[in-house]
């Protein structure tokens, strides 16, 4: 192992180890070796070797960079739709002594959404 930081790839910008990943089959194709390819690039050896196995699986074209896409919203669509008119009306409709919705009083009503919708989707609600 070179005398440089050897690096999984999470610190390296997702461009470059896009680059990273299209030079280093180049490379496999001349004939060298997974290990020389992390050195040359301060990678693991592990990392470069996903890279191959997944160009195997799945094409050359796996290769390029895709947006993460993040988790799951809990809510649905028409949740948030529904949650958005509430607050749009006087917090008094809903039983708050004023008319503004503070941040305490969404909190409160929007715990209070979840534990009743989730009371009632789990038939836990004996009303």
């Amino acid at each position: 192992m070179n005398s440089k930081e050897v690096r999984d790839g999470r610190s390296v910008p997702r461009e470059t180890l896009e680059h990273y990943r299209f030079r280093a089959v180049e490379l496999r194709k001349k004939g060298w070796k997974i290990k020389d390819i992390a050195d040359a690039f301060g990678l693991l050896r592990t990392s470069v070797s996903h890279w191959f196995m997944k160009a195997n699986q799945y094409g050359i074209n796996s290769l390029k960079r895709t947006k993460a896409r993040g988790k799951e919203p809990k809510l649905t669509r028409e949740d948030k739709a529904k949650i958005l008119s509430w607050l749009k009306q006087s917090a008094v409709d809903f039983g708050f002594e004023t008319p503004l919705w503070t941040g305490k009083r969404s909190s409160f009503f929007l715990l209070f959404f979840f534990i009743f919708n989730y009371a009632i989707n789990s038939k836990l609600c004996v009303f």
